[in-house]
């Protein structure tokens, strides 16, 4: 039972009805307010939500982007390794040979000197 029916049961004065009719308007307005306070706290929190999960989606999408820089990175300073590796086999290889020309030139060389002094 309501404040408003307990009065009217008691037979109060029509003062006293119309101060617990003014009473209870003011609360329903009271929780209007407090509704919509709610309802704006609500509508914020779901703002911020968003805001916060736009804010993840770039740092995500940054993040990816430093990831790949970084592969790319890597890709190319592997490949540069491997070619300057190749390279100084190829001059390694190079050298060899050309070591083993110089050995056999010297050692004609020598053997025509010792052929032709003999």
């Amino acid at each position: 039972m309501s404040a408003l029916e307990a009065e009217n049961n008691k037979g109060g004065s029509k003062k006293t009805r119309a101060r617990s009719r003014a009473r209870i308007q003011a609360d329903n307005g009271d929780d209007e307010e407090i509704v919509a306070l709610l309802e704006h706290a609500e509508a914020r929190k779901e703002e911020l939500a968003s805001r916060e999960l736009s804010l993840r989606e770039q740092q995500l999408a940054h993040d990816r982007a430093l990831l790949e820089e970084a592969r790319q990175w890597r890709a190319e300073d592997r490949a540069e390794r491997l070619r300057r590796e190749a390279q100084d086999t190829d001059a390694a290889e190079t050298a060899r040979v050309e070591l083993a020309a110089l050995t056999r030139a010297l050692e004609a060389l020598t053997n025509s000197k010792t052929s032709s002094g003999n």
